[in-house]
């Protein structure tokens, strides 16, 4: 506690803003802070006071002892303030940690599908989720398949741009060299991990990786796979195998759909949002 003390002091002595206020909390993992940090031998102010003194935020303010003091606004109701003095005998923070984990939007198969790329733009928009996990072929319709509605690849380009920082995708059996070359964003790694709830997820494309040939992972643990365009949720040697269908090509009876991932919870939806399966880790 007393290094983030010290931390606040530091970097409020060189920034008087809100900007600095927000940044702070970003990198600290806080929602919110309270600091009040006063002299050696000073009376600390009543909530009152500390109120009545830094209203309007204003860091050229003096204090009660007539020392100048800086402020950084956080938040309509929580404050920083700092006075700039060469030590400090007391100090309180009350701070609330940020357990709150990251949204994922999961998707797999697009085979180049403007029409579906639109639809799954929207739901993603919808979730509200920052980050989508890709799990491959999303340009090339492939040669088993026929061609999906809307099928335009460059148009798929186009759509995926706007959130190219925001996507992670792993490789397809229908990736190949040409295809990185046009698209943003990396898509030729085999697998990626993630970790939700304490479960490591092993997430690829499914061609080779797939609940016939695992890979070495721990009861409990998760292989997260797409490739046979059929949702699907089983329990192998204690290892759930996961699928999301396809976006625009399922298969089986299957729906257009994909899946959320949020504090270990796995849902398979439809690309209008309608529910169709949860898992719980």
């Amino acid at each position: 506690m007393s290094t983030l003390i010290s931390e606040i002091i530091r970097e409020a002595l060189r920034y008087f803003s809100r900007a600095f206020g927000e940044s702070f909390l970003s990198r600290q993992g806080l929602k919110r802070a309270e600091c009040f940090v006063y002299p050696q031998g000073a009376k600390p102010p009543t909530a009152a006071q500390y109120l009545k003194l830094f209203e309007p935020m204003d860091w050229r303010k003096r204090s009660v002892e007539g020392r100048s003091c800086n402020c950084a606004l956080l938040t309509q109701r929580f404050f920083l303030a700092v006075l700039p003095h060469l030590w400090y005998d007391r100090g309180r923070i009350a701070t609330e940690r940020n357990e709150e984990t990251m949204k994922w939007i999961i998707a797999s198969d697009l085979h180049g599908s403007a029409h579906y790329c639109r639809q799954l733009l929207e739901a993603w928009k919808r979730e509200e989720a920052p980050r989508m996990l890709f799990l491959g072929d999303l340009l090339y319709h492939g040669p088993r398949n026929d061609l999906p509605e809307g099928y335009a690849p460059k148009e798929v380009i186009a759509l995926l741009q706007e959130r190219q920082a925001d996507i992670f995708c792993v490789r397809g059996n229908c990736e190949a060299e040409v295809d990185q070359m046009v698209l943003p964003f990396p898509v030729l790694a085999d697998y990626c991990l993630l970790e939700s709830a304490g479960h490591l997820i092993y997430a690829t494309h499914g061609h080779h990786v797939n609940e016939d040939h695992l890979p070495p992972l721990h009861p409990g643990d998760v292989l997260l796979h797409g490739h046979t365009h059929i949702p699907r949720r089983t329990l192998r040697d204690g290892i759930y195998v996961l699928n999301p269908g396809s976006v625009s090509i399922p298969k089986a009876g299957s729906w257009h759909g994909y899946m959320t991932l949020e504090d270990g919870v796995f849902t398979w939806k439809t690309l209008s949002g309608d529910v169709r399966d949860t898992l719980r880790l």
